[in-house]
């Protein structure tokens, strides 16, 4: 890729030889990198110009918007991101004019147009350093266009058939320099949940960030199996493995449950060592875990 304007008109060019080709129609096309003043030389050709360039802010992804593509390393994961800002998107009108002598060649063009750039369709970009130098379409760049009108200027009487077709291409100018940012691979973060309890009585809880500063014995009940169901009416209990002194806190996935008493929603309450739940879903794939 070079530059935003010469890859789409390249591209245009390129889609448009390769239909003629196809067809066994032996049409000139003409762009704004050749002189296009020989087009009414020809007994039939097609010309590509350019009349309107617009930045077009509202189709691009905002001024903060960045392109984070994951890099991987030999181990099939994310080591870094290579990271460039969103393109500066553009409206680009171009107008395809054909002139021929007879009827049925302008005919021929006008539906060459129709067939090879269709409604709805992309715009693949042509790649001229690929394929060893020859060229060829991309797989993955591509531009969307949509039809902007159609002029009629035909004079049978002096046997020229000219006719114009406007179609708007969205293009992005993705000129921008690109840095490297490494991927977070890890977050260790810790919070107090009591105050006043000394330092030595740290404990990890399993498959969670660390507790800092709570009572040292730890009980999990992981994967713990009871009829599926909110407010089902059966009660859940838990057997602890001794009787439970000072604060108790409870947490669901790591997350910490409130006990709300008298309101039904979410209830729990410990007599000696049993722990006894209502209210809430505990699933077979659910943390339960009882600190205290």
């Amino acid at each position: 890729m070079s530059d935003m304007y010469t890859d789409i008109e390249r591209s245009i060019e390129r889609t448009l030889v390769a239909a003629i080709l196809a067809k066994s129609f032996n049409y000139p096309v003409f762009n704004n990198m050749v002189s296009k003043k020989d087009i009414h030389n020809q007994n039939a050709g097609l010309s590509i110009m350019k009349t309107s360039d617009v930045f077009n802010p509202a189709n691009g992804g905002g001024a903060k918007a960045v392109i984070r593509t994951p890099v991987l390393n030999n181990l099939n994961q994310v080591s870094s991101f290579n990271v460039e800002d969103w393109p500066d998107p553009f409206d680009l009108l171009y107008q395809f004019t054909t002139i021929a002598v007879s009827l049925q060649d302008a005919r021929n063009l006008d539906q060459l147009i129709r067939d090879t750039l269709r409604p709805q369709k992309i715009l693949k970009l042509w790649d001229s350093a690929a394929n060893g130098g020859q060229g060829a379409f991309t797989a993955e760049n591509y531009a969307n266009y949509s039809y902007a009108g159609y002029i009629n200027r035909d004079v049978p009487e002096n046997s020229t058939y000219w006719r114009v077709t406007n179609i708007r291409f969205e293009v992005f100018n993705y000129q921008h320099i690109v840095t490297t940012e490494p991927a977070i691979t890890a977050i260790d973060f810790a919070f107090d949940v009591q105050q006043g309890i000394p330092q030595q009585n740290q404990v990890q809880a399993p498959n969670s960030a660390a507790i800092q500063e709570v009572p040292p014995t730890l009980m999990s009940l992981a994967h713990a199996v009871y009829p599926a169901g909110v407010k089902d009416g059966n009660n859940t209990i838990f057997f602890l493995p001794d009787i439970p002194r000072g604060l108790v806190l409870l947490y669901l996935n790591g997350g910490l449950v409130m006990a709300v008493d008298g309101q039904g929603q979410t209830n729990w309450t410990l007599a000696g060592n049993m722990l006894t739940t209502v209210g809430f879903r505990v699933k077979a794939t659910d943390d339960l875990a009882v600190v205290y």
